[in-house]
């Protein structure tokens, strides 16, 4: 009698643990999806896993509900402040409190944020770092996200170390390799964006503007930077200053000095692109 009252909640602990496993890969590429479309700009896609009645409350404390607040918050941000920026999250805690509801909880950094928002302060590195806390919930198959609260670590508070990357090692990666990203103004191929022995937060890339386009206009950044121009023609751009950008040309733009580039010509301009910090320096602070 005892073994046939135990079976149902053999039974039922098994079926938990298989659905927790498929469940918690879906949960995991919600994050994914927010990291990945978080870096493209692509406040759509970010918003993609949100529900239609979920309630949001951003990094400064504002509450929205609804999806079209969400998606509206996150366009601004994303031609505004966050523009360009990019972010990673660490998983610290992931927790099913029911078999179709979890809470998920990740430590982020923004970093290359044009400016920070009214009330937060960067880290040394010059780093925005919060903690995200996300209530999922699985409805007609579906997770969504149904609580997303966000907020700023403080100067001084302990934040979660995650085991960095590994530094770089000798690689050779073909374009096929590399990876793409496509937007209204060309193509991006990112080769590398992983530390290296001396530097951190750096990549190299290819990217290949259309005629008459640019990536952004003249920006800044906390990051060195060369760009070379392998293919076409264009306008280059320096604190204030332009010239014509030329098949082999190079620019090099010092923290915080304003540079870019435009293709005025009639063919696609390709050109290359190396971007760092360096490790054991700190980051000059952006100017006023």
């Amino acid at each position: 009698m005892k073994l046939l009252l135990a079976l149902p909640s053999l039974v039922f602990a098994s079926q938990l643990s298989a659905q927790s496993s498929s469940d918690t890969a879906a949960v995991r590429n919600i994050i994914k999806n927010e990291i990945d479309t978080w870096n493209k700009g692509d406040a759509v896609g970010y918003s993609r896993d949100f529900a239609g009645d979920g309630t949001f409350t951003n990094i400064r404390g504002q509450f929205f509900t609804g999806y079209p607040g969400y998606l509206k918050q996150h366009e601004v941000i994303f031609e505004g402040i966050f523009k360009n920026s990019t972010l990673k999250q660490d998983v610290v805690s992931l927790r099913f409190v029911r078999p179709d509801v979890a809470i998920i909880e990740t430590a982020t950094t923004v970093t290359g944020a044009a400016q920070s928002p009214v009330g937060v302060t960067k880290d040394d590195n010059g780093r925005i770092r919060t903690r995200l806390l996300q209530v999922v919930a699985k409805e007609g198959g579906v997770w969504k996200i149904v609580t997303y609260h966000n907020v700023d670590v403080k100067p001084g508070i302990p934040f979660p170390q995650q085991p960095g990357p590994a530094a770089q090692s000798s690689a050779i990666r073909s374009i096929n390799e590399a990876q793409r990203q496509d937007f209204d103004w060309g193509t991006l191929y990112t080769y590398f964006q992983d530390e290296s022995y001396g530097t951190r937060d750096g990549l190299a890339a290819v990217a290949v503007i259309k005629p008459g386009r640019e990536i952004h206009p003249p920006h800044r950044h906390a990051e060195e930077e060369y760009l070379m121009v392998v293919e076409g023609h264009g306008t280059w751009h320096l604190n204030g200053h332009e010239r014509p950008a030329n098949t082999g040309d190079m620019q090099y733009a010092a923290p915080w000095d304003v540079h870019g580039i435009k293709n005025t010509g009639r063919v696609p301009l390709r050109f290359v692109v190396w971007k760092w910090n360096s490790k054991g320096v700190v980051p000059l602070s952006r100017p006023q």
